[in-house]
Parts: C-alpha cells; sequence; structure tokens
C-alpha cells in the first residue's frame, strides 16, 4: 500500500476559529501536536486569494510563501514542519523543513528516511521504545 502524505505538523495551541476560515482540517496527533493536511489546490487558492507567490524551496512541494503566511494567522510565532513522504510498495522519499515563525529552524532535507523524525524531534517529539518519531506520533495511519 502507498503512503502518501503533504501536510504541516504544528507545534502548540493554535487559534481554531482561523483553521475553520481556512478550511484546514486539523488532526490532533499529541497533546502538543496537530496535522495540518495539505495539498496542491488548496495551496494555490490560498495564494491566489492572498496574492502571495513562490515557494520557499521545492522540497517538500507544498513549502511554500502562502503555508508560512497562512500559520502566521493560526499561531504568534508558529514552530512548524512542513512534510511530504511519497512511498508505494516500501519504495520512495520522504521531506520536511522546519520554521519557527518565519526562521528557518531546519532547512529542507529529502531522503528515503529520516528528515521527518529529524523535523519531529525539533518539534520535541521524543520516539517510544521500539518505535522511530513518525510512528510515535501515528502518522503512519494518516495518508
Amino acid at each position: 500500500m502507498g503512503h502518501h502524505i503533504n501536510a504541516v505538523v504544528l507545534k502548540g495551541p493554535y487559534d481554531r476559529k482561523f483553521a475553520a476560515v481556512f478550511d484546514l482540517k486539523p488532526i490532533r496527533l499529541t497533546d502538543e501536536l496537530t496535522l495540518l493536511p495539505l495539498h496542491a489546490r488548496y495551496v494555490d487558492h490560498w495564494a491566489e486569494k492572498f496574492c502571495v507567490t513562490g515557494f520557499v524551496d521545492d522540497v517538500p512541494r507544498l513549502n511554500s510563501n502562502v503555508v508560512r503566511c497562512l500559520l502566521g494567522y493560526l499561531a504568534a510565532e508558529p514552530l512548524f514542519a512542513v512534510i511530504e513522504t511519497d512511498y508505494f510498495g516500501g519504495r520512495g522519499t520522504q521531506a520536511a523543513a522546519v520554521y519557527g515563525g518565519m526562521v528557518e529552524v531546519m532547512p529542507p532535507e529529502s531522503g528515503e528516511f529520516g528528515p521527518i523524525n529529524k523535523a519531529l524531534r525539533l518539534l520535541g517529539v521524543t520516539a517510544r521504545e521500539d518505535l522511530d518519531e513518525f510512528d510515535t506520533v501515528g502518522l503512519r495511519a494518516h495518508r
């Protein structure tokens, strides 16, 4: 089975009213982490509405200026990771970048394994015994 995620993982509280206004579908991962799924049409829609163009980097694919803008409405100085997975039949890649507000905390990285775990550690995740950070927060259940 394939595994494909494009999302933001946000640490800490956020304004639920703005999440609703932006039609985000928050998924609680832990007491402190929220998954905000993204897709290209969603990002394009808000980029057009806000007249915000451009990408921070080409990985993760949706690592765009408008995503950073939206997160600024959700939380003051948000700490968040933009993540992406693309696996099929056990083979594939993942990518992640971490930001504290508009400041880059972890530059965009991609590879077969590791970038998302590294990003989650920067968001404060400690892997449980026998699991990595990705599985500790339950990302395997989201596609």
